[in-house]
């Protein structure tokens, strides 16, 4: 999503991309997607994270956020 952001804190310690993964399997749960359509895009070592998702609509993927985030 362009000009929007969403907040997520986990719980994981962000060494070894512990937290990366978290955020990962945060996103699929939410999305129902599997771990493999959802790419850290930019951000790697950077608490600001991009994501990218495959096999889902951009309208989809912002109501299942709103709704659970």
């Amino acid at each position: 999503m362009l000009g929007a952001a969403y907040k997520v804190d986990v719980a994981a310690p962000a060494n070894d991309g512990k937290a990366n993964r978290e955020c990962l399997l945060l996103l699929a749960e939410v999305t129902g997607l599997p771990q493999s359509r959802i790419r850290l895009l930019v951000g790697e070592r950077n608490p600001s994270k991009i994501f990218g998702f495959d096999d889902i609509s951009q309208e989809e993927l912002e109501l299942k956020l709103k709704a659970t985030l």
